[in-house]
């Protein structure tokens, strides 16, 4: 019996079963202002992308953020990155913002489809962003249909995640009870090669944020493990042994 189990432990290590793999980091567009003439520029580098944002309006006056952080905290279980922060660009207005901040790709092949946008801190009802997804055309920046798979994880579990809207693919704060500091953490991953992504920014007096990733959160998060051979002849070699105690 001590041999079988023996048998059994060697054949699994084999075949990577029982070791929990260690987890993956995720590398996120790191930010600097870039200033700009009759709009506000922002640059960013990282997670094999290169963007240029470009906002109609920046935040100003007392108390207004306007820069690159990295103070999220991801509390949420299902996080499947083992680094909990991330970079983003912040802008807050104590007052009601809005603005339109569209985003270029300037990489080879832009945002691949599974690259992922953040979008962080939306809480405040009725704050909104909603989204559109563009291609370059070798001519012009063409609108595309892009079905966003929408995640959210928990930083304060005090506060309502946004409610994502996939007809009108608009992100809504939810309200309730706000919470002071960065709150809430949104998702959205595109099932297409994007080359330029346009943000509509509705603030009603808060702040948020916004990062880019190359990495597919929606199927790290919510992919379903299926049993490939591996795990098909782990079970077979288990399946022996209990027939040979019987």
């Amino acid at each position: 019996m001590t041999n079988q189990i023996a048998a059994i432990a060697v054949a699994s290590t084999m075949l990577g079963i029982g070791a929990p793999a260690a987890a993956a980091t995720i590398d996120w567009v790191n930010w600097t202002d870039g200033g700009g003439t009759g709009s506000y520029l922002i640059n960013g580098t990282g997670s094999g992308l290169n963007v240029t944002g470009s906002f109609t309006a920046k935040t100003t006056g007392s108390g207004s953020n306007w820069f690159n952080n990295s103070s999220v905290n991801i509390s949420d279980g299902d996080w499947p990155y083992s680094n909990t922060n991330l970079s983003f660009w912040q802008a807050y207005k104590s007052g009601a913002y809005n603005t339109t901040a569209t985003f270029d790709f300037t990489n080879t092949g832009g945002l691949a489809a599974g690259g992922s946008l953040a979008l962080i801190d939306v809480e405040n009802a009725p704050s909104s962003i909603a989204v559109r997804g563009y291609q370059w055309t070798g001519s012009s920046y063409q609108l595309v249909s892009v079905n966003w798979a929408y995640n959210v994880f928990t930083i304060n579990p005090s506060s309502l995640q946004a409610v994502w809207n996939s007809s009108t693919n608009t992100l809504t704060g939810a309200g309730g009870t706000l919470v002071g500091g960065i709150d809430t953490f949104s998702m959205l991953t595109s099932d297409t090669r994007l080359d330029r992504i346009e943000l509509t920014i509705s603030m009603a007096g808060d702040g948020f944020g916004i990062g880019f990733t190359s990495a597919n959160i929606n199927a790290a998060t919510n992919g379903v493990p299926v049993p490939g051979a591996a795990g098909v002849a782990a079970c077979g070699l288990i399946g022996l042994a209990r027939r040979r105690r019987r």
